[in-house]
Formats: C-alpha cells, structure tokens, sequence
C-alpha cells in the first residue's frame, strides 16, 4: 500500500535548478534568506528537506527566466490566456514558440523555464501584464541576489499538482525575448561606506549587516575587500529592514 503523496525536490534539483522549502500544500511565504538558501546540490536537500514541504526554484540561485503563463479567473488579474498573448507576440516577430522545459499549473497555466541569458538583467513582474502581453508574468534572477521564484513541479497547492507538460532541457532566453525583458544596467554602484552614509550607520555596522543576514544583497562589482553593490537593491534590503536610507517605492523582484 502507498503512502500519501508528498512532494519531491530531487528530481527538480537533478535539473540543476536551486530549491528550497515552501509551507505544505502552499506557494507563500518563502523562508527569510531564501534567495541565497536554495541550493541544487542533493545531499543538503536531503539533509534539511522538511516534511511535505513544497518545492521553491529560486530563479537567481538557477539562473533561470520564467515566464509565467496566467489564465483568466483563479485569482489571475488577466482576461485572455498568457500564452495566446506569447504566441502572438511571437507571431509578430516572425519567431516560433519557444520550445524548453515548461510546468503546467493547478489553475491551467504554465511556466516556461529558461537558462538566463549572461550581462543582461531579467527582473520580475507580476499582475497579468509585461512587455509580451497580458496574461505573462516573469520571475528572473534580478540584480543582486534579490531574484523571484516559482513554485516548482511536484508541488501541491489545493490537492492538485504542479505537473511537467514538456519534459525537455532548459532552453536558452530567445534574444528577442531577453531584448524585450532587459532591465537598464544600474549606473550607480555604491560601496559599503556609502552605504553607511544612506543608513546612518558606520562602515563596520554594514559589514556586519553582511555577515548576520543572508539576504544582504550580493556584490556586484569591486573587489572582495571592497565590494560594490547595485543601489535599488541596497534601497529595498534596507526598506525590508525599516531603516534608514530605503525607499518605499523601490519595488524588490
């Protein structure tokens, strides 16, 4: 006799695609440190893996694009099917539909994953629309380790299964589609004194920031002994954390 169903992530890390734990039978909320947790390597999954627990693919930590697919109704603010709008943006562009690994969705959507395309930052959005249409949504590896994520397959929300509808290797972002999703390229690094400056805070306290929280954002330049980091992330760690030197306005992916 078999037991009851209990999601997998082994097979979902086999694919090189970094996991970690979401609540049983839910797609929120994600674990703090999240972004930077979700790991591919099979013996600390095993190791840690809570009962039951969701599958989470962290699209920063994979570096992986996803476009999201909605259907109308289910809580989706969209009135047309996403993959009609990505067929007919790919219809316009004279490209065909992009064949990759791609996860079909309890409420009748999918995800199409695809391996990030290098120097061109893919963000998230969310609400139905994006520059492919209504109905698309993304979750990319963002800047700075401050990426979205996806409810992976094998997941359960509602006793019904995020299942695999086209078992194929990860496909590269089309350059068109890449084009169309590409974030400006931050022209404002900042360094770790600068960032004390905006917190109110000494050089050492940010340093220390760094070393006790995991979902300080990543280094995107400088050096080991004196990192730089992109400022719209630093705004929005520090706006998580209610201190001084952040922007409620700056929307985390």
């Amino acid at each position: 006799m078999t037991g009851p169903y209990v999601p997998d992530p082994i097979p979902v890390a086999a694919r090189g695609l970094a996991v970690f734990p979401l609540p049983a039978g839910g797609k929120a909320p994600a674990p703090r440190g999240w972004a930077q947790d979700a790991t591919a390597d099979t013996g600390r999954i095993r190791a840690n893996w809570p009962p039951a627990a969701n599958i989470g693919v962290g699209c920063w930590r994979s570096g992986v694009v996803v476009l999201d697919l909605d259907v109308p109704g289910s809580g989706h603010r969209t009135r047309v099917r996403g993959a009609d709008s990505l067929a007919a943006a790919c219809a316009a562009r004279g490209e065909p539909w992009p064949d990759t690994f791609t996860v079909g969705t309890p409420s009748g959507g999918s995800h199409l994953y695809f391996t990030a395309p290098a120097g061109v930052v893919i963000g998230s959005t969310s609400g139905g629309t994006t520059p492919l249409g209504e109905g698309v949504d993304t979750r990319g590896p963002g800047r700075g380790g401050r990426g979205g994520y996806v409810v992976g397959p094998g997941s359960l929300v509602d006793g019904r299964a995020y299942e695999v509808t086209r078992d194929a290797a990860i496909a590269p972002l089309p350059d068109w589609i890449s084009a169309v999703l590409a974030l400006p390229v931050d022209p404002d690094p900042i360094n770790l004194a600068l960032i004390g400056a905006m917190a109110g805070v000494g050089r050492a306290a940010v340093a220390n920031w760094r070393r006790r929280h995991p979902d300080f954002p990543a280094p995107t330049g400088g050096t080991d002994t004196s990192p730089t980091f992109e400022l719209a992330a630093v705004r929005a760690w520090l706006t998580a954390y209610h201190l001084p030197g952040g922007n409620t306005e700056v929307a985390t992916d």
